[in-house]
């Protein structure tokens, strides 16, 4: 079967994307810590409704908590999303010197 070059390099590039989008680091390990960053968060974040109940955007302690868990979760997809990116650019050289 003989292949045009056309052919040989989008299959190159098929390849070489999927090697950037496989991910280099463990991130069973990673997530771990964005996980216990991210509850230690939302733990002191639910203590300030004790401290400072008056200043906060809640009006009971029960509706502060629900807001701290969105707000967590969110949190914890933007820091496992922001630490996919890294390694996306430095997988791709973007962080060449």
């Amino acid at each position: 079967m003989k292949l045009r070059l056309s052919e040989l390099r989008q299959i190159i590039r098929e390849e070489k994307l999927k090697l950037l989008n496989e991910s280099i680091t463990d991130m069973t390990e990673m997530e771990g810590a964005i996980n216990a960053l991210t509850d230690m968060f939302g733990v002191q974040m639910k203590q300030l409704f004790d401290e400072v109940p008056n200043v906060l955007g809640a009006s009971t302690e029960q509706e502060w908590a629900m807001a701290v868990n969105i707000v967590t979760k969110e949190l914890n997809e933007q820091v496992k999303h922001a630490v996919q990116r890294a390694e996306g650019k430095l997988k791709s050289g973007d962080f060449r010197g």
